[in-house]
């Protein structure tokens, strides 16, 4: 005997796939609601004086002086710096720049600026456990990025203030991100400027805008059923950091280094950054791939071109 159909369970099941429809627009509105919130408290919220607690010596090219240096700053991770000085501190003082590198270099990106001359160098390292990142999948490292995410502006601006209250500082200061560090520091320069820490000008190298793209690129070797959630995921915990959010909001001048072949950064991320960044900028392209930690050449000429640019605007000594 053949049971019939009932309607009224069609008309149930519709309702109920209705209602989840309407309930999962409403989630995503109320994310979307959430995520600018969050990337405008994440900048808006200030720090506390960072307070020296660790200081030693770290080795250094001649006539300088490389300082590994720690602070503490409540409410927040520990601030680890690497600092590299002329051995003769000028009269007036120095102009500092502040190294923003991949996650691999950390203070070590100090050594990447030689024949630094009489300007101060800081390396700046991020709170984030190597050990920990290199032995873990990708959901562990998601949410191991969403602490860096919430520390980086923050430090950067702990940064900027020491930085300024040495008496080898003569209060110039400008930020260099590079790859990784491009990434971060359109909100690390949004948030010094919102509490009164003036950033000179400034070098964003091989950084995109929208990370939606890049966050494809970098999982692109997982498998379809896990890189989909994954990047969903990664998405929602490293929203606040979203350079096309903060590039808008900039004020300041900005040299912009890209490579056309850049396998890590996709092209329309790379158009957005430079139509999103504000005037006054430079843009460089040069015939690369993305920038690594072997490729020698490449980091010296980025190297070159940002510090040739950085002393027409005298923003570092030359």
């Amino acid at each position: 005997m053949r049971r019939r159909k009932n309607p009224q369970s069609k008309t149930v099941l519709l309702g109920v796939l209705l209602l989840g429809g309407a309930g999962f627009l409403l989630l995503i509105g109320r994310l979307g609601f959430e995520a600018v919130k969050d990337r405008a408290a994440l900048v808006q919220r200030d720090v506390a004086t960072p307070v020296l607690v660790h200081e030693d010596a770290l080795p250094c090219e001649p006539r300088r002086n490389c300082r590994e240096i720690t602070l503490v700053v409540p409410g927040h991770a520990q601030v680890r710096i690497s600092l590299s000085l002329p051995a003769t501190i000028p009269e007036g003082g120095v102009p500092s720049v502040v190294l923003l590198g991949g996650f691999d270099i950390g203070m070590r990106s100090i050594y990447e600026v030689p024949n630094a001359g009489a300007n101060a160098v800081i390396g700046y390292d991020y709170p984030l456990d190597r050990d920990l990142w290199y032995e873990a999948g990708w959901l562990k490292r998601v949410f191991v990025a969403r602490t860096a995410v919430r520390e980086v502006p923050a430090h950067v601006l702990s940064i900027l203030r020491w930085t300024r209250a040495q008496a080898w500082s003569d209060g110039r200061a400008s930020l260099l991100g590079f790859s990784l560090g491009a990434l971060f520091l359109p909100a690390a320069h949004h948030m010094a400027a919102l509490h009164g820490e003036a950033v000179g000008p400034s070098v964003i190298a091989y950084g995109g805008a929208d990370l939606a793209p890049i966050l494809g690129v970098a999982l692109a070797g997982e498998p379809g059923w896990k890189r989909v959630p994954l990047t969903a995921l990664a998405l929602f915990f490293l929203r606040d950091l979203e350079p096309a959010y903060h590039l808008p909001k900039l004020k300041g001048e900005f040299l912009l280094i890209n490579g056309n072949g850049d396998r890590r950064m996709p092209a329309e991320t790379v158009e957005r950054l430079q139509r999103l960044t504000p005037q006054q900028k430079t843009i460089v392209t040069l015939d690369s791939d993305h920038m690594m930690p072997g490729n020698q050449a490449l980091m010296d000429r980025i190297v070159d071109i940002s510090r040739r640019w950085l002393i027409e605007r005298k923003a570092v000594n030359g």
